[in-house]
């Protein structure tokens, strides 16, 4: 392909965002690879605060959390990102964490969550997930939840395709 054409074609099709939040330099190595030779761009803040100011401005398309974060002020800026972008996407990475900060991120349908030490082909595949899949974060909704049990209601739809000799179902 001409360089000039291949050049205009990316102009237009829109480059994906990721802000990635107080970053390791491990977990910043990991997806600058997996997503900057996708074509991605990659916005750094370096903390919680300042990324909610970076929200306020222009949308991502996907939100990293760093390592140096309890998992509650994570969950917390999910929170208040989701005031501002209410469908934005969150991967939340932690050192620190307990049993009820992984069902309040449940609950606040944070879109992954991970803990040290990170199994680097599975976050590069959910960082896939997050920007590729359907919208699912208005579909799940947690009834009941304890440290050993979690009780999930999640929409769906039933397709039956199924025919019989007289009739479609």
């Amino acid at each position: 392909m001409p360089a000039i054409l291949e050049k205009s074609i990316s102009s237009i099709v829109k480059r994906k965002k990721l802000l990635l939040v107080d970053p390791d330099p491990e977990v910043d190595n990991l997806l600058s690879e997996v997503v900057t030779s996708e074509g991605w761009d990659i916005e750094r803040a370096s903390d919680n605060e300042t990324a909610v100011l970076l929200v306020k401005a222009r949308p991502f398309d996907l939100v990293v959390t760093g390592q140096k974060t309890s998992a509650r002020e994570d969950v917390d800026l999910l929170r208040k990102l989701r005031t501002i972008r209410p469908h934005v996407r969150m991967i939340i990475l932690s050192e620190r964490s307990t049993p009820e900060d992984v069902i309040a991120s449940l609950r606040e349908n944070a879109f992954s969550y991970f803990r040290p030490p990170f199994d680097r082909v599975l976050l590069a595949d959910m960082v896939h997930q997050a920007v590729s899949e359907p919208c699912w974060d208005d579909g799940i909704e947690v009834i009941s939840a304890t440290p050993n049990w979690i009780r999930l209601m999640a929409r769906c739809t039933l397709d039956c395709k199924a025919t019989t000799p007289d009739k479609s179902l």
